[in-house]
């Protein structure tokens, strides 16, 4: 099988599980009725995930270098400060991951 081919049918298997994730849920909760449980979880796991982002980014801090401890406290107190404030999840990451993007590679710290 020639690399175009190859190439192409990927691209064609992608697109297609892609689309059918897509639409199954349209098939499966037809009229819109959804059940409880579902309302439940999409209530209740934006607020889980925060905390394993937030773990997440910040395991591999040196906790022993100015320069690494201080842009991600900002960064984190800033999304939390954004998403109580907005009560937007996607604002608050981007502003947050913002500010402690440039206070890494802008503010020159101390070692």
């Amino acid at each position: 099988m020639s690399k175009e081919l190859y190439g192409l049918l990927a691209i064609l298997i992608m697109s297609g599980v892609t689309i059918a994730l897509r639409f199954f849920p349209l098939l499966i909760f037809r009229g819109g009725k959804t059940p409880s449980w579902l309302d439940y979880l999409s209530k209740a796991l934006p607020f889980a995930m925060m905390p394993i982002l937030v773990m997440h980014c910040i395991k591999d801090t040196d906790w022993g270098y100015t320069g690494s401890i201080v842009p991600m406290l900002l960064g984190v107190t800033t999304t939390a400060l954004i998403h109580v404030w907005k009560k937007n999840t996607i604002l608050s990451l981007v502003i947050g991951m913002t500010v402690f993007i440039l206070l890494l590679r802008l503010v020159p710290w101390p070692m």
